[in-house]
Formats: C-alpha cells, sequence, structure tokens
C-alpha cells in the first residue's frame, strides 16, 4: 500500500459485475472511516482502502457502499435472401461489422434461416456511435457484376447508436440508414435484408440432322425434305428455351442443324425429331423414312454456367444411336408414266378440200 502501514488499512475489490452492469464504472461510499479510491499495482478492477478501525475509526461496523451502472449492449442483426436457382444454404455468405473508422470489427455466416447475427456491442460511455454493416462480395462481383452465377448485394447499411445516461444505467436508441445511389443516406426501419440471386449462364445446343437418300438410278434432285424437332420432357417450363423455329429443311442430302436450344438450369431434357412426309415426293418416288428419334440433353452446373454434359440420339426401333446426329434414310425409284402428246393443226389461207389429210411423225431423240 505505498507509504501505508499494511497492518493498518484493508483493501477493498470488486472482483466481478454482475451481468449487465459494468464493473470499471463502480463508485463507493461509507460510514465511517477513511475509505479512498486505490491507485497502487496488483489488481485491475476498482478496489478501494478502508482504515483499520483503531484510535482515529471508532465504528468497528463500518458499510461500503459500491454502486454499478449498467452497461449499454446492442445487438445487431440482418437477413439473408436467396432467390433463383440454388436454395440458400447455412454459412454461404459472409456479413462484414465496420467501426466508425471503416475497419472490420466482426465477420459472421447467415445461418440456415438466413438470419445473420453479430456478437452484442457493449458499450460505457454516453456518445454517439457509428457502425456499418454490409455483404462481404467477391472483387469479381463488385459494380453488380455476377460471377460465377451470383449476383450479389452490395447495400450499405449504417447504424448509428445513441447512448445516453439516466438514473438507471446507460440507454441506447439505434437508427439505421441505406446509402441510395446518389450515395445520401436514407433512413429505413425494420430488417436489414440482403439479396442475392443464382442464375447460371445457360448453355446452347443445336441439334442436327443427316438426310440420307439412297437411289438405283443415279443421283437424285436436290429435292426439299422438312424435319421437326419438339420437347417431350416434364420439367420445368423455363429450364429450356427452344428456337424461334423448329423445323429445319435440308435440300437432297446432307447434314443441318435446328436453331439453337437454350438450357438454363441443369437436368436431363429430351426431345422428338421427325421427318415430315410429303404426298408430292411420295408421287416423284421417294419412300420417306418414318422412324422417330429421341435426342436426350444432359446438362450440368459448372462454376455459375450450364454445360452440356451429354447428348445421345436413339432411333424409336432401337436398332440405331449417335452422340452426333439424328439420320433419316429415304429411298428413290423414279416412277413409270405415261403421256399422249397432242397436236392441233390451223389452217389459213383458202379453205383446203374435204377430207384433206395432214400426217405427223413423233420421234424419240
Amino acid at each position: 500500500l505505498g507509504h501505508r502501514n499494511w497492518f493498518q488499512y484493508y483493501v477493498i475489490v470488486e472482483t466481478k459485475a454482475a451481468p449487465g452492469y459494468l464493473l470499471d464504472s463502480a463508485t463507493f461510499t461509507n460510514t465511517d472511516g477513511v475509505l479512498e479510491k486505490y491507485t497502487g499495482t496488483g489488481t485491475a478492477n476498482p478496489a478501494w482502502v478502508l482504515t483499520v478501525p483503531g484510535d482515529g475509526v471508532t465504528n468497528t461496523n463500518q458499510v461500503v457502499n459500491v454502486t454499478n451502472i449498467r452497461q449499454a449492449r446492442v445487438d445487431l442483426s440482418a437477413e439473408k435472401t436467396l432467390t433463383g436457382q440454388k436454395p440458400l444454404a447455412a454459412d454461404q455468405f459472409t456479413f462484414q461489422l465496420l467501426n466508425d473508422k471503416f475497419t472490420v470489427v466482426q465477420e459472421k455466416k447467415n445461418a440456415a434461416d438466413g438470419t445473420v447475427t453479430f456478437d452484442p456491442i457493449t458499450l460505457s460511455t454516453p456518445a454517439t456511435y457509428t457502425y456499418y454493416i454490409r455483404e462481404k462480395v467477391p472483387s469479381e462481383a463488385a459494380g453488380g457484376n455476377r460471377y460465377q452465377g451470383m449476383l450479389y448485394d452490395g447495400t450499405l447499411y449504417k447504424a448509428e447508436i445513441t447512448v445516453s445516461m439516466s438514473s438507471t444505467g446507460l440507454n441506447t436508441q439505434v437508427k439505421y440508414f441505406k446509402q441510395d445511389a446518389a450515395g445520401a443516406w436514407v433512413e429505413v426501419s425494420g430488417t436489414l435484408a440482403f439479396a442475392n440471386d443464382y442464375t447460371p449462364s445457360p448453355a446452347q445446343y443445336a441439334p442436327k440432322v443427316e438426310k440420307i437418300i439412297q437411289t438405283a438410278a443415279g443421283d437424285a434432285a436436290k429435292d426439299p425434305f422438312t424435319f421437326t424437332i419438339e420437347r417431350t420432357d416434364n420439367g420445368p417450363a423455363d429450364a429450356v428455351e427452344m428456337p424461334a423455329l423448329t423445323s429445319l429443311t435440308i435440300n437432297g442430302s446432307g447434314v443441318g442443324s435446328f436453331g439453337n436450344i437454350a438450357f438454363k438450369s441443369e437436368g436431363t431434357y429430351t426431345f422428338r425429331i421427325r421427318e415430315e412426309v410429303s404426298t408430292d415426293l411420295e408421287g416423284l418416288g421417294y419412300t420417306f423414312d418414318t422412324q422417330i428419334w429421341t435426342l436426350t440433353v444432359e446438362t450440368q452446373d459448372h462454376d455459375g454456367a450450364i454445360v452440356v454434359a451429354k447428348t445421345e440420339y436413339t432411333s424409336d426401333n432401337g436398332t440405331a444411336s449417335s452422340e452426333e446426329q439424328a439420320s433419316f434414310t429415304n429411298l428413290y425409284a423414279p416412277k413409270e408414266t405415261s403421256y399422249i402428246p397432242k397436236v392441233r393443226k390451223v389452217l389459213t389461207g383458202d379453205k383446203a378440200p374435204e377430207n384433206s389429210t395432214f400426217r405427223f411423225d413423233l420421234s424419240l431423240k
């Protein structure tokens, strides 16, 4: 006790404050004797020096009254939602609490239900305190860019905490503000909401058709053959976007492609491809391939991009399959036909004698 004789004094130390109260703000009064704040070494807690009763202090039942004030505690929280093609998962996103110097003081992740809870903030002095809350956004997603399919919420919130003293301790009032597009702070109420959206970039695939014409009478003419495609699976309607034109024309033998099909989600999708039968071409000697092909497309989500993982074309009779295209084979055999040439004779000038006969010859060149 410094200059004091150890046997003449007691040291009273407060070692623990009740929950919600400040330890280092304790004050004291006493009923008798000499009591003073202890500023020596050996303890960081509130301590007082009390004189031992003796010649100068006759009251042996001295009472020391210690008063602690209630501390200020503020709980800050936020809420996360996720739209698009993935459900929200626990610990999926990170959120930051920053002080008035814009230094990160806490980082927390969202719970499975989207709640984000920061550790309580304890304040001991009447004043106005400023904190900021934001989502930790990858640098690649800055400026509202979609990164690996994810569109992050770049909202910055400000919490102004006003701490004031009352007879029962420290009271708090919290106001929340949101920065608008012009950079101004606008007061908001309710939940501090952050909303992300996950939409992967779509894959494109153009189905192919091969047309084969078999003939024993030389090459067939470049006649037009028409093919159609339609979706047949029961997946979500918005998962696939068909091309504007779902028909394809190939002139003669060859390979052609439909327009691109856009796949917006991972999954397995099926399509039916068939050739349209033309009665006009049948009349010219064509026999059409009536088999129907099923195209199966499997897509996967790779880091925010839908990719075509597998394609398979299968004929309905099960005799043919391909990873490249659907094949249709038509037969061409020109049909025999008949034709009777006709001649019309016109006479000018004088009238021909009755029963005049005119003869015409037809020869093959």
